[in-house]
């Protein structure tokens, strides 16, 4: 399926570590909104998917790999979480940061993340990536199961990936004015959904059905589908709107 963000009261974080991973998700978050110190700003968003080959949980039954996933400020910038990542992890992008694509050089590429624990407002401990590593050399590289994926305004499956994303993603991408701009409005899922149940879902593995057909669609290409079974949202044809900076 989709992300898989595991939450709900028996929710345990993700130990701090080393863990081979691999990058199956890349989803445009569009441009939102940011509050810090009472300071609000609006910045591009991207938020990339790992799942953790050798980390498993048990859901009714069966056991599922764990997953992981972080929000970068989808800018290069020398200090930027995302810059120092990546120029850890691959190194290449200090060469070209303006030719870098962001599918090309690291879905489906295997990791080490190193994992840490951090404290939420309410006091629970969360998991986050602190860093991205290639894998040494000779580790065996273990494929993901998770079919691999790219959200993006402009491509052609946009909508069909966007209706299995959870709840808490979907709300704050068709909210960016790049979704407006591509799509018009869109009515928000309810908070109120059994959370357990849609991350039980968005472990299954996608289906031929819902898997990632294109990257880069035609732009300004008509598209009609049922968005959260609430709506139908077609795309705008009038005028492109430009991506983020590493999109």
């Amino acid at each position: 399926m989709a992300i898989v963000i595991e939450r709900g009261g028996s929710y345990q974080p993700i130990e701090e570590g080393s863990y081979q991973a691999v990058c199956y998700g890349i989803v445009n978050l569009g441009t939102q909104k940011n509050e810090y110190q009472g300071k609000v700003s609006f910045s591009p968003q991207v938020q990339l998917l790992f799942e953790l080959v050798t980390e498993y949980y048990e859901a009714d039954d069966v056991e599922k790999r764990r997953t992981t996933n972080k929000i970068y400020t989808a800018r290069f910038t020398d200090k930027s979480n995302l810059y120092l990542h990546l120029k850890s992890w691959i190194g290449k992008i200090v060469d070209d940061p303006d030719n870098f694509d962001l599918e090309t050089e690291i879905l489906g590429k295997s990791c080490l993340l190193g994992i840490v624990n951090k404290k939420k407002q309410n006091g629970d401990l969360k998991d986050d990536i602190g860093s991205i590593m290639p894998l040494p050399k000779g580790m065996p590289i273990i494929p993901a199961e998770n079919e691999p994926y790219v959200f993006d305004f402009k491509n052609e499956d946009a909508l069909e990936i966007l209706d299995t994303l959870p709840d808490w993603i979907y709300n704050k991408i068709i909210v960016s004015p790049e979704f407006l701009q591509e799509f018009g409005e869109a009515e928000p899922k309810s908070k109120e959904r059994n959370l357990e149940r849609d991350n039980r879902a968005a472990q299954q593995p996608r289906t031929a059905a819902t898997s990632r057909r294109t990257v880069g669609g035609t732009a300004g290409q008509s598209n009609t589908q049922s968005v959260g079974s609430r709506r139908t949202v077609t795309r705008n044809t009038q005028t492109e709107q430009p991506r983020t900076d590493v999109f």
